[in-house]
């Protein structure tokens, strides 16, 4: 079990390292073995991390593909994840980690799909787990949650930005207003146009 979060604020306005370092202190219980935090525009990760397949450093989050262009955090078990990886592996995706998580990035990457988001939901048809996982591009925070909701997944809001996260303690930590829990296999978007 890991923590994860994520924040989007709308106007251009750039997510809050603070806030986002705060919800990650109050996630510490899913995920005492490391941290991480990355902002890209109006979209901000944390991650708080359960090492239990890949112990080393590389598996580290949020996580990013080889040109820096995908960022996710995750939270979860992908069950078929040695022979996703070995035919990625097989058609010349190189790998850093032995992780689950880097498998999810070079599917997103290997998708034929035009849009981000339709990348992210196609590579998720191949994956077989229980997952909570956030995204972000400079202009989109995508959330998503497995087919049967083993991994929890919230949509909360504070003063007009949205923050997905793990639990709700990580936004009461912040005073965010909890809206909705993210449905079984609902793939969630937030940018300028709303969630």
């Amino acid at each position: 079990m890991c923590g994860i979060a994520g924040q989007y604020c709308f106007l251009g306005l750039a997510p809050d390292r603070e806030l986002l370092e705060r919800m990650s202190g109050q996630l510490i219980h899913r995920g005492p073995d490391g941290t991480g935090t990355e902002i890209r525009g109006c979209t901000g990760l944390v991650h708080r991390r359960l090492a239990t397949i890949d112990l080393s450093k590389d598996g580290l989050q949020p996580m990013t593909n080889e040109d820096k262009t995908l960022w996710l955090v995750y939270n979860g078990e992908i069950y078929n994840y040695i022979e996703l990886r070995d035919e990625l592996a097989g058609k010349g995706h190189h790998f850093r980690s032995q992780s689950d998580t880097e498998v999810i990035l070079h599917l997103v990457a290997r998708s034929q799909k035009s849009r981000i988001v339709e990348r992210y939901i196609d590579a998720l048809r191949a994956i077989e787990g229980a997952y909570a996982l956030v995204a972000l591009t400079n202009k989109k925070l995508i959330g998503a949650r497995d087919p049967f909701g083993i991994r929890p997944l919230i949509l909360g809001e504070l003063n007009g930005a949205y923050i997905l996260c793990s639990e709700t303690c990580a936004l009461d930590i912040i005073g965010a207003k909890f809206v909705r829990e993210i449905e079984n296999g609902e793939v969630v978007v937030i940018s300028d146009e709303g969630v």
